[in-house]
């Protein structure tokens, strides 16, 4: 590495002579100049390509190499910036790196990343970034929202905090339209500055949905930050999409009730909610199985995915359907979740704890449960798909009647006119929209 290093720099400075030759000493460089200096650079990048295939061949000959070169195509950043990443780094780091999911074994020279646990591209290039960038330096990635919402990639959480000192963080959802043109994909936007001794101060935006049409003032009308003192409060590798002092004031005051819905849940009853990891822009609760039959043979099949949560009793299940299916739980669900899977996890964070709740708020919640199904059942139909009959819900119909339930639940967290008017209206342009369809994907 001595001697590398000694090659660099005497390329850095044939560089430099190259540069002064353009702008200072008469301006006038030859071909043969060119030549020269293209020549040292080749020198230098054989040894290197050398040295980095020798990682990843199994047999490192010369024509595994070549081949591997071919392939790889490597970039060296020690000799193509010698003198820059000499200075610290680049002032300004920007990017889109590729979203593939990819693990690294043990052996590749990738296993020894921090980030080697996160199994994408995108994770190994954001570490990447970091070592690149200079102190006090800004860095700009669009990435998947996983960055900051699921536990598998809390490696990246781990070392952006540790690299950065402030941080802007924005998501944005993938319907009705989304920032890269026929590209499904949830992503962030995270903007920061790298200050290598302390953790980063987090000013975070929320979970936006948009149309088509508003792409061009998305992010001068929409864009809004809450700087936050403590984040990461429910659990330890999910970001709270917050946009506003009043955003944090709801979760606050659900927080402080200091219940999970965990706590009344049982392992084994018959008294059964049922939901899907799938969803649209209103979330299935169900205490039955939709039926979807074959065509062909007319024999039932399970929903993909199905899932399900255990209650004590009936009427906790219709309370518990009637929560879980508020605008309150759609917002809270965004404000942690990845916004891809409807997990577990998240509903057993909610905090309400049927267990305690007074029986007069308990029974208000079953009522409204009951009514929500039954205006469910009354508005199913029967879709064709696939080769199957499928049995599907218009969950809009019943907007009023969840409208109700997230008054309830506004009294029992003590949230303000304006706080209930936030949630009951939470994106209802996007969700209440019929030319979206029913499911997302």
């Amino acid at each position: 590495m001595q001697r590398i290093e000694d090659r660099a720099t005497i390329l850095d400075a044939a560089v430099s002579m190259f540069r002064q030759q353009q702008t200072r000493l008469q301006g006038t460089v030859t071909l043969n100049d060119k030549i020269a200096l293209r020549k040292r650079f080749s020198e230098l990048d054989d040894e290197l390509n050398d040295y980095l295939a020798s990682q990843f061949c199994k047999k490192a000959t010369s024509s595994a190499i070549a081949d591997w070169c071919a392939q790889q195509r490597p970039l060296h950043w020690f000799s193509e910036f010698h003198s820059l990443m000499q200075g610290g780094g680049f002032d300004v780091i920007i990017g889109n790196p590729p979203y593939v999911e990819e693990s690294a074994p043990a052996s590749s020279p990738l296993g020894a990343f921090a980030t080697a646990g996160c199994g994408d591209l995108y994770a190994y290039v954001c570490e990447r970034t970091f070592h690149l960038l200079r102190e006090a330096g800004r860095v700009g990635l669009i990435v998947p929202i996983s960055i900051f919402g699921t536990d598998g990639f809390k490696p990246l959480q781990d070392i952006t905090r540790k690299n950065l000192s402030d941080c802007w963080v924005n998501s944005f959802a993938n319907r009705p339209s989304q920032l890269f043109t026929g590209a499904q994909k949830r992503l962030t936007i995270f903007i920061g500055t790298k200050r290598s001794n302390g953790t980063a101060k987090f000013r975070t935006g929320g979970y936006l949905r948009w149309a088509r049409e508003e792409r061009e003032t998305l992010f001068v009308a929409r864009i809004s930050h809450c700087v936050r003192n403590k984040v990461f409060l429910v659990f330890p590798a999910s970001l709270e999409k917050i946009a506003d002092e009043r955003q944090h004031s709801i979760l606050s005051k659900l927080l402080a009730r200091g219940e999970r819905l965990e706590i009344c849940t049982v392992k084994q009853s018959p008294h059964t909610v049922y939901y899907t990891r799938k969803f649209g822009y209103f979330l299935a609760f169900l205490d039955f199985v939709p039926e979807i039959r074959e065509i062909k043979t007319g024999r039932r099949v399970p929903p993909s995915e199905l899932k399900s949560l255990a209650f004590q009793s009936k009427r906790s299940v219709e309370a518990a359907i009637a929560a879980l299916s508020s605008t309150t739980f759609f917002w809270f669900w965004n404000v942690l979740s990845d916004c891809r899977n409807l997990n577990r996890r998240d509903l057993l964070a909610f905090p309400l704890d049927l267990s305690k709740t007074p029986t007069p708020l308990l029974t208000k919640l079953g009522d409204l449960g009951r009514k929500y199904l039954g205006e469910l059942v009354d508005s199913s139909r029967t879709m064709v798909k696939s080769g199957l009959q499928i049995q599907t819900f218009d969950y809009s119909v019943c907007k009023v009647t969840i409208d109700e339930i997230d008054t309830v639940l506004a009294s029992y967290y003590r949230l303000s006119p304006d706080e209930l008017d936030f949630i009951t209206n939470y994106d209802i342009k996007y969700r209440m929209r019929p030319e979206l369809g029913e499911h997302e994907e």
